[in-house]
């Protein structure tokens, strides 16, 4: 979303919703220490494979045990994803590839923060988000020109889509209201 809003000028006002504003600086979150090295390796030997001829390496979304590769690390996505599952997606499947991943690395939307304006900005950002984490959503806010706002909302990461829904789309309405 900041992406677009940033380089597509027909955008005329932005929201943007706990976003992953560093695909580098997440991954760095969940795969922490030592377990670094390995983890790039296990990207290195995955392009290679498929380089070969392979087919991707799949790993799970989220899992329940930790220091157990996942794309999703900790209890935050394993609780919502499980639930999920149950409730609302039951044909879901919890695997993705190693190369979504990889792909992460390039990911960096925070590095055009700051060409969004003029369009308007509003972050809806959660104040203990483990999987788009708060304090690089904030530093993101913080380089984003005005016009802009802020919104953080109470919780983890998927509490604006569920429980704090009654917040979260009625600041993005009115941010359109008043900016469209």
């Amino acid at each position: 979303v900041l992406m677009v809003g940033a380089v597509d000028k027909r955008v005329k006002a932005v929201v943007s919703q706990v976003p992953m504003v560093s695909g580098k600086r997440t991954l760095e979150r969940f795969v922490v220490g030592p377990e670094f090295p390995g983890f790039l390796a296990m990207l290195e030997a995955d392009r290679e494979a498929q380089f070969a001829g392979a087919a991707p390496i799949k790993i799970p979304v989220v899992v329940k045990e930790p220091g157990v590769p996942c794309a999703l690390p900790g209890r935050e996505g394993y609780d919502f994803l499980e639930e999920a599952a149950l409730t609302r997606a039951p044909d879901w499947i919890n695997d993705v590839t190693l190369q979504s991943a990889d792909w992460m690395f390039a990911w960096e939307p925070a590095d055009y923060a700051e060409l969004v304006s003029p369009a308007p900005l509003l972050m809806i950002v959660a104040s203990h988000d483990t999987l788009t984490p708060t304090d690089v959503s904030l530093q993101t806010f913080e380089r984003a020109l005005e016009p802009k706002k802020l919104v953080l909302l109470p919780g983890g990461h998927f509490d604006p889509y569920v429980k704090l829904f009654d917040r979260s789309a009625p600041a993005a309405r009115d941010w359109f209201l008043e900016n469209l």
